[in-house]
């Protein structure tokens, strides 16, 4: 089974991004990776499982789609990696992690089927547009 991995990245406040979440799924030896500035509304069920200094930084929308930024193909040490970033790029902590069952992979597209430790369901990753960094994601009923 392929894994999946949900961290909270805490970024300095000298860094251009505000503290964030990474969500990282496995694909061809490497993690593919997208930044949430904020989570989906049925993934609040993950606050009562998290220390209250990450709970009270996480960001929900108001419904289940959220934008993400898909960033850089990181190592897949990061399945197993909490702590420091190199650079002073702050510290990430794991969230949840688990597998998934590949539906979709394109270029433009991922549908996946999320088991993890707290989250489970279908996950959507849908590319705004061809030459855009920025993805629609959404959770719950396809």
């Amino acid at each position: 089974m392929l894994k999946f991995i949900l961290l909270f990245h805490d970024c300095p406040v000298d860094v251009p991004r505000p503290s964030h979440c990474d969500l990282m799924l496995e694909s061809d030896g490497s993690l593919r990776t997208w930044v949430l500035a904020e989570l989906p509304r049925d993934w609040a069920t993950l606050l009562s499982k998290l220390p209250a200094r990450i709970a009270t930084q996480l960001r929900f929308a108001a419904g289940n789609t959220v934008v993400s930024e898909r960033l850089a193909d990181h190592r897949l040490a990061y399945l197993d990696y909490e702590g420091p970033l190199s650079g002073e790029r702050g510290n990430v902590t794991r969230i949840d992690g688990g597998t998934f069952e590949p539906i979709e992979e394109t270029p433009d597209a991922w549908e996946v089927n999320l088991t993890g430790e707290i989250l489970a369901g279908p996950l959507s990753l849908r590319r705004v547009s061809e030459s855009s960094a920025m993805w629609h994601m959404s959770v719950g009923a396809r």
